[in-house]
């Protein structure tokens, strides 16, 4: 710029002219286009694309160090990201379970209810939860309690869906001990408990025989 002595960056583009009838060059044309607003413009993206970069590492790795396993889902229920807490639990991969891979090493008695489920959620937008067995890397099935809720936008429309999986095996063992110990329980109970009620009934019909009818009423009761 010959006013301010800033320098613009051009595009330039040559076109040779040549003469129609001898086919020889005769003059050169030229245009130049400025680029300074494409550029300032190309640096405003790479601006905001570092940043939404920036803030994606954030997010994964904020992912990351959650002791749950975190994932995402497109609309129509495939998984696109899963964080690295599967990569500790799961038989397979993290790029072995995207889309509806995940299915693959799920106890096959809670696969159908399980994708009943899902697909009802994504149906109609409801939030899921639901209780699966999936094989782990030593090849032995771990509980899961799994819930996800559906992002949408200004219409309604489902944009992303949101879910985790929590380890429950632990709590599946525990109330697994505790119906155990209850049956065993009141199966140990039974006999005495029959056996005391018999004698009771026995004793308040000598109480009544015998006339004392006050301390007979007692005992049945």
């Amino acid at each position: 710029n010959l006013k301010t002595g800033e320098i613009i960056p051009i595009h330039k583009q040559l076109f040779i002219i040549k003469d129609e009838l001898t086919k020889q060059p005769i003059a050169i044309a030229g245009i130049a286009r400025d680029l300074r607003k494409e550029i300032a413009a190309q640096n405003f993206m790479d601006a905001k694309n570092a940043e939404l970069s920036q803030a994606i590492r954030e997010l994964e790795f904020l992912a990351d160090t959650m002791p749950t396993v975190v994932w995402t889902a497109n609309p129509n229920g495939e998984l696109d990201y899963i964080n690295q807490r599967w990569y500790e639990r799961s038989a397979i991969s993290v790029a072995d379970s995207l889309g509806n891979n995940w299915t693959k090493t799920m106890h096959p008695e809670d696969i159908d209810e399980t994708i009943k489920s899902w697909k009802n959620s994504l149906k109609t937008g409801k939030p899921y939860q639901v209780e699966f067995r999936l094989k782990d890397k030593t090849g032995n099935y771990r509980w899961w309690l799994v819930r996800a809720l559906a992002l949408t936008d200004h219409n309604d429309d489902i944009i992303k869906w949101y879910g985790t999986n929590t380890d429950i095996t632990e709590q599946k063992e525990l109330e697994r001990q505790k119906d155990n110990f209850l049956g065993v329980a009141s199966h140990e109970l039974e006999t005495p408990v029959t056996s005391i009620k018999a004698y009771a009934q026995m004793l308040e019909m000598m109480l009544k025989r015998s006339g004392d009818h006050k301390n007979a009423e007692l005992m049945g009761k």
